[in-house]
């Protein structure tokens, strides 16, 4: 139930007394950052959760944590029986005190580490600080906390991430760790590596936007190839490239045929990988996952070449059932390259190589029988009106892509034709099945297309 609309001041929310009555209904509270919260709402809201047996989620991000109503927290939270999902305060919650004592996150923390249900606890943006180590760490250690958000957290280092890796690592629960936008120092990124090195059973590691040297690069690949657990990575926008991903993957540290790691998810999005030495890094982790099922590489400008390594090397023998090699820089040169993706993958995203062309796709649609694709993103690749009624003729043939069912060709220079409109109509009428996508990315409204977090179509409302 998220509380967000205006009402009359003095007005107590409809589910705190929904809380107190210990409703079976209500399960999950979102308060809204534009509602008012205040500190006697909060008390009475932390208190009604104390004995409250129904709900599993309260979300309150945003709002300043006064000291007493840090300590009715961290009362609710190591007496609740029920709650599995916390978020409470803003950038002021790891603030000391007026007269120097604890913060309000400290004094939460402490209630936490009791609780008998306790799971999941978001601390993005909410001023943790090196000092908050060791309450954070003694919570990990004594509650059975299994994801663990501390994103755009700046002023936390070394310190304090060895404190809360320490207590995860003696906890041995977490499941997922998301530090989004925070800057590793060399020191900062050891402390990672070292506890990526620990029996802790991490499934998701995300380390999106975060700034992070060579030699840090170095420890956190270190780690993960001793992390066998671990399923999903995310490093968009970590930059990787100009020797970042070989620091990372390289120097044999990922040995094709023997190492195996079980991840099956990898989001790489603008890493700035375009270096011969750098993709063949990354190659070698990526060889090293034979249960990849997803790999999304978009905004590295590795060109053909780059593509013709991967190929040839990781994805040589085993396809990921959804691939996204948009904005790679590959042209009509290496599109007979992609045969191999083609024949085994489920999703293939090309979105801006509008090197590609005409003839591009038309080697593309040319290794089309048989193909295992249901989406295929053709958007922004050089395709005019001739060439989309060439990719018309070929849907003619049946076995031309036969499990097609969403294809986008927006943002090509020929969908500024009129022509191109009756070309479209013409190939849903072939394949009435099929989901074409153009008009919405063309106008710059893409509210028909349903994108992922990184902006990969997976699928078409019409």
């Amino acid at each position: 139930m998220a509380w967000g609309k205006s009402a009359p001041e003095g007005d107590r929310p409809s589910w705190l007394a929904r809380i107190e009555a210990n409703d079976a209904a209500l399960r999950s509270v979102h308060v809204l950052r534009v509602r008012a919260f205040d500190e006697a709402t909060q008390i009475a809201t932390a208190k009604a959760l104390e004995e409250n047996e129904h709900v599993r989620e309260f979300y309150a991000s945003g709002h300043r944590v006064s000291a007493p109503a840090a300590r009715a927290w961290a009362a609710c939270l190591a007496i609740n029986t029920s709650i599995k999902s916390m978020c409470v305060g803003d950038e002021t919650f790891g603030d000391d005190g007026d007269d120097g004592t604890e913060s309000a996150l400290e004094t939460t923390l402490r209630g936490a580490a009791h609780g008998a249900a306790l799971e999941r606890l978001d601390l993005e943006y909410k001023g943790v600080r090196d000092e908050h180590g060791r309450a954070l760490g003694k919570c990990m250690a004594q509650c059975a906390m299994r994801e663990l958000r501390l994103g755009r957290n700046e002023k936390l280092g070394a310190v304090g991430y060895a404190a809360t890796f320490n207590g995860a690592s003696e906890g041995a629960t977490l499941e997922t760790l998301d530090l989004t936008d925070n800057a590793l120092d060399t020191a900062s990124a050891s402390a990672l590596g070292e506890f990526l090195k620990s029996p802790c059973p991490l499934k998701r590691l995300g380390l999106t936007r975060c700034a992070i040297g060579a030699e840090g690069l170095r420890a956190v690949g270190a780690g993960l190839a001793s992390r066998a657990s671990v399923e999903a990575l995310e490093m968009n926008g970590v930059k990787l490239g100009k020797g970042g991903a070989h620091a990372c993957f390289g120097d044999g540290l990922f040995t094709i045929g023997t190492q195996k790691l079980s991840i099956t998810a990898v989001e790489f999005v603008q890493c700035e990988i375009e270096d011969a030495k750098d993709v063949e890094a990354l190659d070698s982790f990526l060889a090293a996952c034979p249960n990849l099922v997803s790999a999304n590489l978009r905004g590295n400008a590795f060109g053909d070449a780059g593509l013709a390594t991967l190929a040839k090397g990781a994805f040589g023998t085993r396809v990921p059932e959804s691939l996204d090699l948009g904005a790679c820089a590959i042209t009509v040169d290496a599109a007979d390259s992609l045969g191999f993706v083609l024949k085994a993958s489920k999703s293939l995203a090309l979105f801006d190589n509008a090197g590609l062309g005409d003839a591009g796709v038309a080697k593309i649609f040319g290794a089309g029988q048989g193909s295992s694709l249901t989406l295929l993103d053709l958007g922004a690749v050089g395709l005019t009106v001739e060439g989309l009624r060439a990719v018309v003729k070929a849907f003619e043939n049946p076995q031309t892509f036969s499990d097609l069912r969403t294809l986008v060709v927006g943002g090509n220079p020929g969908a500024q034709d009129d022509e191109w409109e009756r070309l479209v109509n013409n190939l849903r009428a072939i394949r009435p099945e099929l989901d074409v996508a153009w008009r919405a990315a063309d106008g710059g409204d893409d509210s028909k297309l349903t994108r992922d977090a990184t902006g990969r179509v997976i699928s078409v409302d019409n």
